[in-house]
């Protein structure tokens, strides 16, 4: 018969530590953070995983793109995989891990890939249109389009690129860091990738 439905199921201090928030938040400063991993394996095995703190106080009912195939994940083990970071619901409109790995599949790099979700998602995304059309601002986190991608092959050739750039930067930064490290090297021998609007920088 289903579940009692329960008015009040915050406990009193989440519920005060909610009000603090409300009151003196500061929207400059983020307090979530997601991140994205893609494994390739000695066997030739590719994986991918993501893991989100999500977003503090979020709207009920939302669902960000992190668990969602195809948005914020997603792997074609004869292909390649990609993971997406950012704002969500822009990430879900256009399914973009999926379409970084479908272009992987037409024969693109997985830079190309990245830099061509880039710009699909600048394309359509409700952040270039006026937001008395698009919509509330409160359904989004920040002011500028702010997304990140990273992809690799079933070779292992990798590519990252955002919507990041001087003028649209994230935590003071114009591109998304990505660090990359090949198994077997030494662990110290991690190349960091800046993921921007150009691709790497």
């Amino acid at each position: 018969h289903g579940f009692t439905k329960e008015n009040d199921v915050l406990t009193e201090s989440s519920h005060l530590e909610w009000i603090n928030w409300k009151k003196g938040r500061d929207n400059t400063i983020e307090q979530h953070d997601t991140i994205g991993l893609i494994c390739l394996d000695k066997d030739g095995n590719l994986a991918a995983g993501t893991s989100t703190s999500g977003w503090k106080f979020k709207h009920p009912g939302r669902v960000g793109d992190s668990p969602l195939i195809g948005s914020g994940i997603y792997c074609d083990g004869e292909v390649g995989a990609a993971v997406a970071t950012g704002d969500g619901e822009e990430i879900m409109r256009c399914c973009l891990s999926f379409l970084a790995v479908e272009y992987i599949r037409l024969g693109y790099s997985p830079q190309e890939a990245c830099n061509m979700c880039v710009d699909r998602i600048s394309k359509i995304s409700s952040f270039s249109k006026d937001f008395t059309v698009a919509g509330s601002t409160e359904l989004t986190q920040h002011k500028m389009l702010t997304v990140g991608i990273i992809a690799m092959d079933k070779h292992g050739n990798i590519g990252a690129s955002s919507t990041l750039s001087d003028l649209n930067q994230h935590r003071n930064r114009n591109y998304f860091p990505a660090m990359s490290w090949k198994g077997g090297s030494d662990i110290t021998n991690i190349q960091t990738l800046k993921a921007s609007v150009n691709g790497v920088l």
